[in-house]
């Protein structure tokens, strides 16, 4: 299913999975295929 996370991208991992900081402080590992950029 589709969810919507907002955060600051951080970082990209040895995987090339995007590292996001979301906005409770917690880190999640995200693949860019799953992203959608939202302003």
């Amino acid at each position: 299913g589709k969810e919507t996370v907002s955060g600051l991208a951080e970082d990209i991992d040895d995987n090339g999975m995007l590292i996001l900081k979301l906005r409770s402080g917690l880190r999640r590992r995200i693949s860019s295929g799953d992203i959608t950029h939202l302003r």
